[in-house]
């Protein structure tokens, strides 16, 4: 009896018709427009309800918030004075103090919140690279503002993906599709409404037509002063950016609040060397520098240790007008 010893044959799957293919396919992609157009529909309602946060190109609410006025102002191209900085440029510039001292035709405060001096630079750097106009930058700056810089310029945000949305008209879909923070998003639609609409909201985001970021709200905020060397390199990388960029840099430092001082500097000696070291750090003849140390606050009402209450803002920002027109370095007008 002969048994044969040759190996089996190996099994072939079988294939799919090619009908069940073609469906497979179709349904695949069906699934994923199904999808996108669900997701569209959702952020669609959400816009109408006023619910829908910015598009989240940095991830950071109230910085987002910012790129979103920018992109809605269409007249970005005539600013010719830029207000930019942290908070403490957003809640305390009212700008048409600077249009009433003749100092701009058409100011604009595009400063956001939370930006570190090297963070500012690349946020300043995008902006002036876009709006050839601006012939003169204005920043109030805060010791809170030099707490961390691990570089003279940091870049927190795609420059490409931001300028199509501010600059270029690209609808935000796919600045939401792209975001990876579901939970966070979720967080944002529950409190995005009332940020928007309630001044007196615990983070308020009301801002007027120039984009200022008024505070009537007072809170206790009495940050530690931390001061990193790099910051102050990072200053005079603002300096040069601005100056590349054919425009004048005016550097305020905030007068801060007295219970801050009560705490962490009585003698006033920690400010008075603050503002030195912003002073020197600035090179150019260019550039002026107004102190806060000396500034006198007494009618001037704090909401936090870096932030006025709006009616003291408004005032404030026309001392500060001012004090530039005043200024033996202030030598531009507006045009």
């Amino acid at each position: 009896m002969n048994v044969s010893l040759r190996p089996a044959e190996p099994s072939v799957p079988a294939r799919l018709p090619e009908s069940a293919a073609r469906r497979f396919v179709f349904g695949f992609f069906a699934f994923i427009l199904c999808g996108v157009v669900t997701y569209s529909t959702g952020l669609a309602v959400l816009d109408r309800i006023g619910m829908l946060p910015p598009p989240p190109l940095t991830a950071t609410l109230c910085i987002d918030e910012k790129f979103k006025f920018l992109a809605e102002r269409g007249d970005l191209q005539d600013v010719d004075l830029l207000a930019v900085g942290s908070s403490v440029t957003w809640r305390n510039l009212e700008m048409s103090a600077f249009e009433k001292a003749g100092l701009a035709r058409q100011p604009l405060n595009a400063a956001p919140c939370y930006l570190h001096v090297s963070e500012l630079v690349s946020y300043t750097a995008f902006l002036l690279e876009r709006m050839p106009n601006v012939k003169t930058v204005v920043t109030v700056m805060a010791p809170r503002d030099f707490a961390q810089c691990s570089e003279a310029r940091e870049d927190f945000f795609s420059h490409t993906v931001a300028g199509s949305y501010v600059f270029g008209g690209l609808p935000p879909f796919h600045i939401y599709l792209a975001n990876r923070s579901q939970a966070k998003f979720l967080r944002d639609v529950l409190q995005i409404g009332t940020m928007r609409s309630n001044p007196l909201s615990q983070f308020t985001m009301v801002m007027d037509s120039y984009g200022s970021g008024p505070i009537r709200k007072v809170s206790t905020f009495l940050p530690k002063p931390v001061l990193a060397d790099r910051c102050f390199d990072a200053l005079r990388e603002l300096e040069r950016t601005v100056a590349a960029a054919g425009a004048v840099l005016i550097v305020a430092t905030f007068p801060l609040q007295p219970e801050w001082h009560a705490l962490y500097d009585p003698d006033r000696s920690l400010v008075e060397s603050f503002d030195r070291r912003v002073r020197t750090s600035l090179r150019l003849p260019s550039t002026a520098f107004i102190g806060g140390a000396q500034t006198s606050t007494a009618s001037l009402r704090h909401a936090d240790a870096v932030h006025f209450t709006w009616d003291a803002a408004v005032e404030y920002s026309a001392q500060l007008a001012a004090e530039i027109i005043a200024h033996p370095l202030y030598t531009r007008g507006p045009g």
